[in-house]
């Protein structure tokens, strides 16, 4: 049985499959997105980038941005 979770990215939304070990990290080369500059947000809970990801998980990438 195939594993999903749900990203948003902005204004996008995107089911992708995952493996048992699937990192928000992963998730994160899949998009293409530099990690030092987003958060990964589950439950509207920040989590780690190498906590593993669960089948169902609905997750977002949040940019940051400075205004330094």
């Amino acid at each position: 049985m195939k594993e999903y979770i749900v990203v948003y990215h902005g204004n996008e939304k995107r089911e992708i499959e995952i493996t048992g070990d699937t990192t928000p990290f992963d998730i994160l080369k899949q998009f293409d997105q530099n990690p030092d500059v987003i958060i990964v947000v589950r439950n509207n809970t920040p989590i780690p980038l190498d906590e593993t990801l669960n089948s169902g998980d609905t997750i977002k990438l949040i940019q940051i941005t400075s205004r330094g």
